[in-house]
């Protein structure tokens, strides 16, 4: 190939920077789109093994406390 045959115009060169940013645009949309539902899940699930350790950690401390009374 001769490198003139490489080169860009500039409205070219423009069009492939305007596709490159829309393109980027919709990958990160769709990745915010699936993130979040399985970001409000995980925050889900930790709140609800945090409960369960306190709770846990909580039973732990009456019996230590009723053991040594």
């Amino acid at each position: 190939m001769v490198g003139w045959q490489l080169r860009l115009t500039p409205k070219q060169a423009a069009a492939k920077i305007v596709i490159a940013i829309v393109g980027l645009a919709i990958g990160a949309y769709g990745v915010a789109t699936v993130y979040k539902p399985l970001q409000d899940e995980l925050d889900l699930r930790k709140s609800e093994l945090l409960r369960y350790y306190k709770t846990k950690h909580d039973e732990r401390i009456r019996q230590a406390v009723n053991k040594s009374n």
